[in-house]
């Protein structure tokens, strides 16, 4: 549940173990030059599929610093529209609005930063694969 309010993606190894990924606000020619290349005679399957339209968001707001004794959050961020989602047929920002709850969040730059990456992270669909190696 803690990772939803991080730029982390929780997941199991190929050999059992638990990890992370995380996603950086920027890549170097190191992060390349340290990638692995899959080559095409390892590849068992893959299928591609798009994320559903009902997954992409125009508003997003973040409420933070939950008061456990009420059970409500007491801040949360100016809503950021995002521009330019008719393409995808959403006419109205109010029809693709995500109200994001972190009960882990206590200050407002950590608040915004994630509504930041929410925003990058839900304006447009996802092209999403699977590959068996």
């Amino acid at each position: 549940d803690i990772a939803k309010s991080t730029k982390c993606f929780p997941r199991f190894n190929n050999d059992g173990t638990f990890g992370f990924n995380t996603i950086k606000e920027y890549y170097s020619i190191q992060d390349y030059n340290d990638s692995v290349e899959i080559k095409t005679n390892e590849v068992i399957s893959y299928s591609f599929k798009m994320t559903k339209p009902e997954q992409i968001y125009r508003k997003v707001d973040v409420q933070y610093n939950k008061d456990y004794a009420q059970n409500s959050y007491l801040n949360r961020t100016k809503p950021s529209d995002v521009f330019g989602s008719e393409f995808y047929g959403i006419e109205s920002s109010d029809d693709a609005y995500l109200e994001f709850e972190s009960p882990y969040i206590r200050h407002e730059d950590t608040a915004l930063k994630l509504q930041n990456f929410l925003i990058k992270q839900f304006k447009a669909p996802h092209l999403t694969f699977s590959l068996s190696i």
